[in-house]
């Protein structure tokens, strides 16, 4: 009997392996993410993303739709770089009010949410506020090469999935197919 290990990449840990990763992503600080969820969507469910492109908003400029991807209306607001880290420090009741706020510029009737998610990734240890972005002249051999086991050692997070990098749904993916590769290899298949 064999103990196996389900690694996930975060920032600080391993850091020979971070070699590849710097290889091929540039680390990006976010800490803030606001999910709001809702009873029903009234934003367009084909759109991946609302994009606010305007210079007047500072906080929460993208909403990401989560209905295609959990089959639950929510939406995920994000403010990258140095917003997002000095958000870190506001109450729960303000990261929605002014997720909300920006919401309300583009769809003024838009109701509370029923309940929301906050993170503060900035404080989280093992996240230290990074996810991966693929630069010009990067592949998805880059994401597969972090993706390899090595022996008992398997690895998981955003940084491992090739098509879904850079996402809280690649990170749980990978995870899912890591634990599956695990799995496998319990039972000797």
């Amino acid at each position: 009997m064999h103990t196996y290990c389900l690694c996930v990449f975060a920032h600080g840990l391993f850091d020979q392996y971070f070699e590849i990763m710097w290889s091929c992503c540039l680390l990006n600080p976010i800490t803030i993410l606001v999910v709001l969820f809702f009873d029903s969507a009234f934003w367009p469910t084909n759109t991946p993303c609302i994009d606010l492109v305007r210079q007047d908003f500072y906080d929460f400029p993208l909403f990401v739709n989560m209905l295609p991807v959990i089959g639950i209306p929510a939406l995920v607001a994000l403010t990258p770089g140095k917003p997002s880290m000095e958000m870190e420090s506001l109450s729960d009741t303000a990261l929605v009010n002014k997720a909300m706020q920006a919401l309300r510029s583009v769809y003024p009737d838009a109701p509370q949410p029923n309940k929301f998610l906050i993170t503060r990734w900035g404080t989280d240890p093992f996240s230290k506020c990074s996810y991966s972005h693929v630069p010009v002249g990067a592949t998805g051999k880059h994401f597969e090469a972090l993706a390899e086991s090595h022996g008992l050692l398997h690895w998981a997070g955003e940084a491992t999935s090739r098509r879904y990098n850079g996402t809280i749904h690649g990170a749980h993916l990978s995870g899912k197919s890591a634990a599956k590769a695990i799995i496998k290899a319990c039972k000797g298949k």
